[in-house]
């Protein structure tokens, strides 16, 4: 099983900290000062590099990923223009004489607007079914001759040959959205195979140099412990010489005179 970065820290800082605990001659301080050293390995510089790598690699889009986002973002821009012109046009139809000639006019130049910009070809689609519809109904009025029943059937086809377009139009957009799809999932499974292989070199050497560290601080921690009796020891034989001393003092001052 494969240990992740942050827990091969965890362990080597549990361990120091395990250490630290058991060793009941340290003072309050001491541990304090151990733990805050510990902490500071396990957020050091190099952990947060490894942070900001990870959060790059999710953030980062490959080419397929930016074209299908345009995509998308293209869709919501159609929609939110949809939106407006239905404001628009509610306004206009709902106007309770509020609304100047000038008003008015600025509204239908964004209705225009709008309509040109957010047109797709579905829209395109259904506006030639309704011009043949009214062709056919033209046509088929009886009130007109052969030649113009012939105009109007070449228009007609015309429109019908608009609408083919505006279909194979629509299943170009599906191939390709599919297509950018199928792609986005290869070239991120590649980019992340390349990413998670540098992450793990990365890792390795500071792992490395995080599980040194705690090292570092157990020995401190461990000749710490070594040298305390040694200084005590020293404490009391300088205590009881001075103690001696002044013994000596009291009992011969002459001595102490000379």
């Amino acid at each position: 099983m494969k240990i992740s970065n942050n827990d091969s820290i965890k362990q080597a800082s549990h361990s120091f900290l395990t250490a630290a605990a058991r060793n009941e001659t340290h003072d309050t301080s001491s541990v304090d000062q151990w733990l805050s050293k510990a902490a500071d390995v396990y957020i050091s510089k190099s952990g947060k590099e490894l942070s900001a790598a990870a959060q790059l690699r999710a953030d980062k889009d490959t080419g397929a990923e930016s074209s299908l986002q345009e995509i998308n973002t293209k869709k919501e821009q159609i929609n939110s223009d949809k939106q407006r012109i239905s404001e628009i046009d509610q306004k206009l139809s709902e106007d309770d004489g509020s609304l100047t000639d000038k008003d008015k006019e600025t509204l239908q130049k964004e209705r225009e607007t709008l309509q040109k910009r957010s047109e797709t070809p579905e829209d395109i689609m259904h506006k030639k079914y309704q011009q043949i519809n009214a062709l056919e109904k033209q046509r088929d009025s009886g009130t007109l001759t052969g030649e113009d029943i012939l105009v109007i059937d070449k228009q007609i086809d015309y429109l019908h040959i608009d609408i083919n377009h505006q279909k194979n139009a629509v299943y170009q957009q599906g191939k390709t959205e599919e297509s950018l799809s199928q792609k986005a999932v290869q070239e991120r499974a590649v980019q992340d195979e390349k990413t998670t292989a540098k992450l793990d070199k990365q890792t390795e050497s500071q792992v490395q140099e995080q599980t040194e560290q705690v090292s570092i601080l157990q020995h401190e921690s461990t000749t710490q412990d070594e040298t305390r009796p040694l200084q005590v020891l020293q404490n009391a034989q300088q205590v009881e010489a001075a103690s001696q001393s002044k013994k000596t003092s009291t009992i011969n001052p002459a001595a102490s005179t000379k």
